[in-house]
């Protein structure tokens, strides 16, 4: 009878439990929507960054504190560190800490170097978004950026070619790269044509 009505009472605590945590995250990502859509004079930014958020909605709020005018650095630095440290593999938050570091010291750092040598790490290609804005950063500054990181730059052209939609703004964007750059789109786009 006992062990009986334990059972009873671990399966009670356990389905509040999960419809708590179905609960939770239904706000989560309720919250999250709303942070992507809305306008940013809708968003309310709390002091800081809630621990208690997915690193999902914490990327929502990075990305929504750099579109603000002044942009809240600070807050968006902390959130995008919240995120990486719930789920290092989401490249935004990589590039976010290298778009930053160079918002603080008007080029990379060690600490950005670092940033998007993880990016390329944890996601070598990935979406055509995160490889053209690192082709971008590393372009802007290709005299900084260590060999290997120039390489695997590099490799984002041919990979960038290879998507029929990101054709055209690979011929746009060559026409004012940095020369080993444009050397690589020209060949990646004659491969292809």
């Amino acid at each position: 009878m006992a062990a009986q009505r334990f059972v009873s009472f671990a399966l009670a605590a356990f389905l509040l439990a999960a419809a708590c945590a179905s609960v939770w995250y239904l706000i989560d990502e309720f919250q999250t929507q709303h942070l992507r859509r809305a306008g940013i004079a809708e968003i309310v930014f709390p002091e800081t960054p809630p621990e208690l958020a997915s690193a999902d909605r914490l990327d929502a709020l990075a990305t929504r504190a750099l579109q603000t005018a002044p942009w809240q650095l600070d807050f968006a630095k902390s959130a995008t560190q919240l995120s990486i440290a719930k789920n290092p593999r989401r490249i935004s938050n990589w590039n976010r800490v290298v778009y930053i570091d160079v918002a603080e010291n008007g080029q990379p750092t060690d600490a950005g170097i670092n940033a998007i040598e993880e990016s390329f790490f944890r996601s070598p290609f990935g979406e055509i978004e995160d490889m053209q804005w690192r082709l971008e950063f590393t372009n802007a500054y290709w005299a900084s950026m260590p060999d290997d990181i120039k390489a695997q730059s590099l490799a984002q052209v041919t990979a960038i070619a290879d998507d029929w939609r990101a054709r055209r703004w690979l011929r746009e964007f060559g026409k004012t790269s940095q020369p080993e750059i444009t050397v690589r789109i020209e060949r990646a786009l004659a491969a292809i044509d």
